[in-house]
């Protein structure tokens, strides 16, 4: 199956606002390519706690939510999450067994997973910010990769506590159709390409307990 740029990208990023004066604009999307420069190192580094540190409180809510499905989703419609969802939450049961499962929290799955090199750091090295317009306590910057621009996606940021962050929230809505795309090319539901794409990982066949829970 052919991914697109954005699929990798979803697939690889598998990481309150205070009331003082904003800076300049051009300080602004200045502070915002240092913060991202900034996550780029420790996703290189295997830094966990420092890319959790460098996006948003709503995107560690999603590994939060993930975490808590992979440890009991009884009567939850897999159909109607969105196709990373799914994966990281069977990637989850895949990986870790129950008993950490119970002892994390989303920040420490995404910090897991960086240090764990599922949160991959080839994908960003060759990202980068090319024009930031930052209003308020947000900001959107358009990308290029590997020199070239990339022209069916944007990052969003935040500022949170003086500090900007990625939020995932745009590569997650926009991954679904690329995701959808995939599905109709392969036949698939949610689940099935979520297990295919596991299985493609790590050369093996998942079992079909994974639908029931963690398999440690």
């Amino acid at each position: 199956m052919k991914r697109t740029l954005l699929t990798m990208l979803s697939l690889a990023l598998l990481v309150g606002c205070g009331q003082k004066t904003q800076p300049e604009s051009s300080s602004a999307g200045l502070a915002v390519q240092q913060s991202f420069a900034v996550l780029k190192t420790a996703l290189r580094d295997g830094d966990g706690a420092g890319a959790a540190a460098r996006v948003t409180p709503q995107t560690l809510e999603l590994y939060e939510r993930c975490r808590k499905l992979a440890l009991d989703s009884t009567g939850t419609d897999f159909e109607s999450l969105s196709q990373l969802e799914v994966l990281l939450t069977f990637q989850l049961r895949w990986l870790l067994p129950q008993a950490r499962l119970e002892t994390m929290d989303g920040a420490k799955v995404f910090e897991w997973g960086v240090e764990e090199g599922l949160v991959k750091k080839d994908t960003l090295a060759a990202i980068e910010l090319d024009k930031v317009q930052p209003e308020g306590g947000k900001a959107m910057a358009t990308l290029r990769n590997n020199g070239q621009p990339v022209t069916d996606l944007v990052f969003d940021f935040e500022l949170h506590g003086n500090v900007w962050k990625l939020d995932f929230k745009r590569i997650l809505h926009s991954s679904d159709s690329a995701f959808a795309a995939l599905r109709e090319q392969a036949g698939k539901t949610k689940i099935e390409l979520a297990v295919y794409l596991l299985e493609q990982t790590y050369k093996t066949e998942v079992p079909p307990q994974i639908l029931n829970g963690p398999l440690k």
